[in-house]
C-alpha cells in the first residue's frame, strides 16, 4: 500500500505511482518529465519517486558482511568503457566485499560483451549469486531479478522521451539508488553537478550507508562532467558518514590534459581488449588505467581498507602489477561456471 505523501515535494506518492506505471495520460507523463529535472529537484521529491519505484521490488536479497556498492549513473563522455565493473574485480582481489547493480535493457554493448566473456548474466538465480559471493567476495544483481516487469514500459517511455527531446530527467540518475541491497559502503559517480549534492543528501538522510563517496569529475577545459574521479583536473567529492556529509575537491594530474569529448568511443572488442590488458597488468598509463585505479582507490578508502584515496590507488596498482587481480578474476569465472553448470 502506498501512502499518499507530498510534504514539500514536487510530486505526491500517488502521482509518482501513476507515472511509473503509465497510469496517466501521455500529456501528464510528458508534463512530469519536464518538471522532474535536476535543476528543479529537491530531496523530498527524490525520496517520493524512489519509494514509489521500490514499492515494485519483489524481493530483498541479502549478503553477509559489510558490502560495498560501486556504480555510476552513466551519461559520462567515457561511457564506452565500464570503469566500475573493472574496479569491482580489483576491489574483490583486495579483500573488499563488492556488489554491483545492473540493468540488462540499458547495458552498453561493451558491458554486454564483457559479461558474455565472463559468463555473467541475469538468468543466474540469486541463491547462486549468493554462493558465488561467498566464494569470491563479488556478486552482480540485476533489475529484472528483483523488480516487477510492470515497470519496463516506463523505461521504454523514458528512453523515447530522451531520444525525442535530447533532455534528461531525474529518472536518468536514479538507478544506483534503487538497488534492493542495502550496502554499508558506497561509491556513486554522477555526471551532473546539480545532481551531485542532491544524491549526497539522499544517501546521508534516507539510507543506511555508513560511509560513501559521491563523485563528479572534470577533466578538460570544456567542463564535461564524468561520473568518475578525474585522472587530470578536479573531482568534486562528497563524503557521507552516517547522516553527515562534507565536500572536498580532489586535484589530480595522473595524465596529461585531454579533450575527452574528442576521444573516440571504444568498440565492444576494443573495450574487452582494454579490460584484459588492465587486469593482466599490461596497461599502466592509459586514461582508462587511471580512471580504474582512482575509482578502486576510492572504493578501498570507502570500505576502510586504506586511510586515503591516494593509498587506495597505490594498492590498486600493486594488485594489478602482481597479477593478483588476474588470479582473482579466474577464480570468479570458475565459480560462476561451476554454479551455472550445477543447473
Amino acid at each position: 500500500m502506498i501512502t499518499d505523501i507530498k510534504l514539500d515535494s514536487l510530486i505526491s506518492s500517488s502521482q509518482a505511482e501513476a507515472l511509473i506505471t503509465l497510469k496517466c495520460s501521455a500529456d501528464e507523463r510528458d508534463y512530469w518529465f519536464e518538471q522532474l529535472t535536476p535543476n528543479q529537484m529537491d530531496v523530498n521529491s527524490l525520496a517520493v519517486i524512489i519509494e514509489a519505484i521500490q514499492h515494485h521490488c519483489t524481493a530483498t536479497p541479502t549478503l553477509n558482511g559489510s558490502v560495498l556498492d560501486i556504480s555510476g549513473t552513466g551519461m559520462s563522455p567515457l561511457a564506452s568503457y565500464n570503469t566500475y565493473i573493472t574496479s569491482a574485480f580489483i576491489l574483490m582481489a583486495g579483500g573488499v566485499k563488492v556488489t554491483k547493480f545492473c540493468a540488462p535493457p540499458s547495458m552498453t554493448p561493451q558491458t554486454q560483451a564483457l559479461f558474455n566473456t565472463l559468463g555473467v548474466d541475469n538468468h543466474i538465480p540469486w541463491e547462486k549469486w549468493s554462493a558465488i559471493f561467498h566464494e569470491t567476495n563479488l556478486a552482480f544483481h540485476f533489475f529484472d531479478q528483483f523488480y516487477s516487469a510492470s515497470l519496463l514500459p516506463f523505461g521504454d517511455a523514458l528512453s523515447s522521451y530522451r531520444e525525442k527531446t535530447g533532455k534528461t530527467t531525474i529518472f536518468h540518475y536514479l538507478f544506483p539508488l534503487i538497488s534492493p541491497i542495502s550496502a554499508s559502503y558506497r561509491i556513486l559517480g554522477v555526471a551532473n553537478s546539480l545532481m551531485h549534492p542532491l544524491l549526497t543528501e539522499y544517501l546521508a538522510k534516507r539510507t543506511r550507508c555508513r560511509k560513501g563517496l559521491i563523485v563528479c569529475g572534470f577533466m578538460d577545459a570544456s567542463k564535461h562532467p564524468l561520473d568518475e574521479l578525474s585522472p587530470y583536473g578536479t573531482t568534486s567529492l562528497f563524503e557521507v558518514r552516517g547522516i553527515r556529509a562534507k565536500r572536498n575537491i580532489l586535484q589530480t594530474s595522473y595524465t596529461s590534459p585531454l579533450n575527452i569529448k574528442a576521444m573516440p568511443s571504444l568498440s565492444s572488442d576494443e573495450a574487452l581488449t582494454m579490460f584484459n590488458q588492465l587486469i593482466r597488468g599490461q596497461d599502466t598509463d592509459s586514461i582508462y588505467y587511471w580512471l580504474v585505479c582512482l575509482a578502486t582507490g576510492a572504493g578501498f578508502y570507502a570500505a576502510n581498507k586504506t586511510k586515503t584515496i591516494s593509498e587506495g590507488v597505490d594498492l590498486a596498482q600493486e594488485l594489478l602489477k602482481t597479477n593478483r587481480v588476474e588470479k582473482a578474476l579466474e577464480c570468479f569465472k570458475a565459480s560462476v561456471a561451476s554454479h551455472k553448470k550445477a543447473d
